[in-house]
């Protein structure tokens, strides 16, 4: 770097941030549920479809593009900080009564492919930490869900 390269700015760009501050709830939870998705730095097909099917068929989104008003800012974030921070950086925003269908759709989207991987039940006990649910209604939500999904079969072309 050149010794006038750190003077360089646009007017219009803007500064870069060393944090993630979601917009609105439906960003955040888009990014919460992308970053439980990618936890193992990889997502399949399915898991991918079933975060689009969430983000473009739920009417708590219909307000927003999909791709460049949730899933862009969602990609950058985790991009650039990883799974965890983008956790700690959106939970504030999701409101207490939309807590239990975040943790729905995060495992929804966890099981879409069939397995549920160590790494990928580490990221939502995390969650749950970090929403702040009490250990009945996580048991619950989970144990429904994983009768939901008891026979998903991974899908390939």
């Amino acid at each position: 770097m050149g010794f006038f390269d750190k003077f360089k700015s646009s007017s219009n760009s803007e500064p870069e941030r060393n944090i993630y501050i979601p917009k609105s709830e439906q960003e955040a939870f888009i990014a919460i549920m992308y970053s439980c998705l990618m936890i193992d730095g990889q997502n399949s097909d399915a898991e991918n479809d079933m975060l689009a099917r969430i983000g473009v068929m739920k009417s708590f989104f219909r307000e927003y593009d999909y791709i460049e008003g949730l899933a862009r800012p969602a990609i950058n974030a985790y991009n650039k900080f990883g799974s965890k921070t983008v956790i700690d950086y959106c939970v504030s925003k999701i409101a207490e009564e939309n807590k239990p269908s975040l943790l729905c759709f995060v495992i929804d989207i966890a099981m879409a492919d069939g397995i549920l991987a160590d790494n990928e039940k580490n990221i939502i006990e995390y969650l749950i930490s970090k929403l702040e649910m009490s250990d009945d209604l996580a048991s619950k939500i989970i144990e429904v869900m994983m009768y939901k999904n008891k026979w998903n079969v991974l899908i390939s072309d």
